[in-house]
Order: structure tokens, then sequence, then C-alpha cells
């Protein structure tokens, strides 16, 4: 399923992954309802670190996606979402 997001916002980057410079990828998946609400989601490959993925799941759980359709009706589906979290990268001193 092609993702469509009516309304996404930032993941919370965990404190404690910030200071032990944890990174990475959660893949989520998210049942998404008629109406484009989340209404489940699971961790489908984790990055890791149990505080990253707990704060992917948490952030995809409230976002809003526009519903899949089937022969004109809105469906109940799921869609893999991927979650990163990259720290900035400090530049080099010469």
């Amino acid at each position: 399923m092609d993702i469509t997001y009516a309304s996404q916002h930032q993941p919370k980057y965990p404190l404690a992954a910030i200071r032990a410079h944890h990174e990475g990828t959660v893949l989520v998946m998210a049942q998404i309802g008629v109406d484009g609400r989340v209404t489940q989601t699971k961790i489908a490959g984790s990055s890791g670190f149990p505080e990253l993925d707990e704060s992917a799941a948490a952030t995809v759980s409230g976002w809003k996606f526009s519903p899949a359709y089937r022969e004109g009706a809105p469906v109940a589906s799921w869609a893999r979402v991927p979650v990163n979290f990259s720290l900035p990268k400090v530049a080099a001193k010469p």
C-alpha cells in the first residue's frame, strides 16, 4: 500500500538515546482504520534500541493516514512505516 499521510509529527528522540548516541530505523507496521486513524502498531523491524522502538510506535500511533479504498469504499489496512532516528553530524575541525 502506498502511504499517504494526512498528518504526522516527528518522533520524540529519547534523551537516553541521544546521550548514548543511539541511531537507527524502526519499521513500524500500522493498522489504519477506515477513518485514517492508527488502530494498532507492531514493530516489524527493530532499531536495536528499545527506547527508539517505543518512541517510533508511540509516534506512529498518533499519525493520521488517508485510508485505503476498495471498490470506492474506505477499508482498514496495514502499512509499513519506517521511522528514522539520526543525530546531527558534527563537522570535523580542520
